[in-house]
């Protein structure tokens, strides 16, 4: 029972990492979207058969539902080839056991193929039939098709109507007859990605279908809930009160949870504020800090004054220093009664996440607040305020005379980071180095208090 007990914790910090995480990895993924410009995709091309080889590309964005958007290119490196009559067809392959074939696709080529000269041919995919395929189907005139006798595939749908949300993999199969021989030129693969379509676009059926699929994507471990997260962060509000209700399941795995209340924050729909706030209750320390962490973005002040009156009540200083981690990132200020609550508690992992967050937010409140850690028993957090100091470029008498009373507090590493703060804001060189003998670790100490007591009065 033990070893299972471990075995949940790393689970659930590990979805926790991955909860926080990525906060700053969609708002990144997401600026880069915008700024890169539309660039037409580099054909990739399949085996040479002569001199001829085709190519598979993806032109737009891939929406369940709507055709998918193919160009088939041709290249010829030899001599002019005739193309009356050329056809191709996909082969689809979704997962490890589900491969189908469409039904054959017109080419519009020009009558030859001259030699050195690339062909961009957009595949008219609209309506397209879609086989099963099997393995005892051969292909004959560049086609596959049933032996004598043995049973011919029926049509199991249109391709937009078959190929569901998530990854297939595409080759297309491109015939060219020639009486001097025939060629069955094999593409690249192609994997693309195929996106949910407006939710107001589906049937009820279909939307149903979508739902119960998401919700089991969530459930099915971290990195399935992960990507479920993504996915609905891109259907948007429209999926806010399916979440809410799987939100609602207590049988939700933990990890669920806090993917789906993650989801709840990104998409930011107000109606997620009430059910957000009763997880900030949740029995799970996890669900709480995902909530106190990515519920500021949102900026909804029923949520937000929840979250802060949950950080001063609270006997768990981590909430504290989630939550004003939260607002931090989210580019909002940090309310004071929250920085007020882990200054006063005892927890020194709080203290050191409050430091390094407010090494992004500087400021005469934020030296201030440093400088209080600077003075702090533990070494880890006098460590951290430290390098927020320097990493803000502060400079004043007052940082410097921090600085200086903290080398009498024990902790080599403390002194070193504070050594390295004080050549920074003094212009010294005058390093601390933790290996060194004890008498060279006074000196040091000595120099720098020395130096101070002649500096203090003109320093600025």
């Amino acid at each position: 029972m033990k070893g299972m007990k471990n075995h949940q914790n790393y689970r659930s910090r590990a979805a926790l990492i991955l909860a926080v995480a990525l906060a700053g990895s969609l708002q990144l993924s997401t600026r880069a979207q915008e700024a890169a410009p539309t660039a037409k995709p580099v054909p990739q091309w399949g085996e040479a058969q002569g001199d001829i080889q085709a190519g598979l590309s993806l032109t737009g964005d891939a929406v369940m539902g709507d055709p998918l958007p193919l160009t088939c290119a041709l290249k010829n490196m030899g001599a002019p080839r005739p193309l009356p009559g050329a056809f191709a067809w996909l082969l689809v392959a979704q997962g490890k056991d589900k491969a189908y074939f469409s039904a054959k696709i017109p080419l519009a080529v020009p009558a030859k193929l001259d030699g050195a000269q690339t062909l961009e041919l957009p595949l008219k995919l609209a309506g397209q039939k879609v086989f099963a395929y099997r393995k005892d189907l051969a292909v004959v005139q560049g086609y596959p098709t049933a032996a004598a006798g043995d049973e011919v595939p029926s049509a199991l749908g249109t391709l937009e109507n078959l190929v569901p949300a998530g990854k297939v993999r595409l080759k297309c199969m491109v015939y060219l007859p020639a009486a001097d021989g025939p060629l069955l030129l094999t593409s690249n693969k192609l994997d693309v990605l195929v996106g949910d379509p407006p939710l107001a676009k589906l049937s009820p059926e279909m939307r149903q279908a979508l739902v119960q699929d998401l919700v089991a994507k969530f459930r099915a471990n971290e990195y399935a809930s992960l990507a479920a997260h993504g996915r609905a962060v891109k259907l948007g509000a429209g999926i806010t009160p399916d979440l809410i209700a799987a939100l609602a399941d207590q049988q939700q795995p933990e990890f669920a949870r806090m993917w789906l209340a993650t989801a709840l924050c990104d998409i930011g729909d107000a109606r997620a504020a009430a059910p957000l706030v009763a997880l900030l209750d949740d029995p799970s320390g996890g669900v709480r800090y995902v909530v106190a962490f990515h519920g500021p973005k949102m900026k909804n002040a029923t949520l937000d004054a929840a979250i802060d009156a949950k950080a001063q009540a609270s006997k768990d200083p981590m909430f504290a220093a989630w939550a004003a981690r939260g607002f931090g990132t989210a580019g909002r200020a940090v309310p004071d009664a929250m920085v007020a609550t882990t200054l006063a508690g005892s927890d020194a992992r709080a203290k050191m996440e409050l430091a390094k967050l407010l090494a992004a937010n500087p400021g005469d409140q934020t030296t201030t607040t440093l400088l209080r850690l600077v003075e702090d028993a533990d070494a880890s957090v006098r460590h951290a305020a430290v390098q927020s100091l320097a990493d803000g470029h502060v400079r004043s008498a007052a940082a410097v005379g921090a600085l200086i009373a903290a080398l009498d507090k024990p902790g080599d590493g403390a002194r070193q980071s504070v050594c390295a703060a004080l050549c920074q804001m003094a212009g010294q060189t005058w390093t601390y180095d933790p290996t060194a003998e004890a008498a060279e670790k006074n000196r040091v100490v000595n120099q720098w208090k020395d130096w101070w007591k002649q500096a203090a009065k003109d320093f600025h």
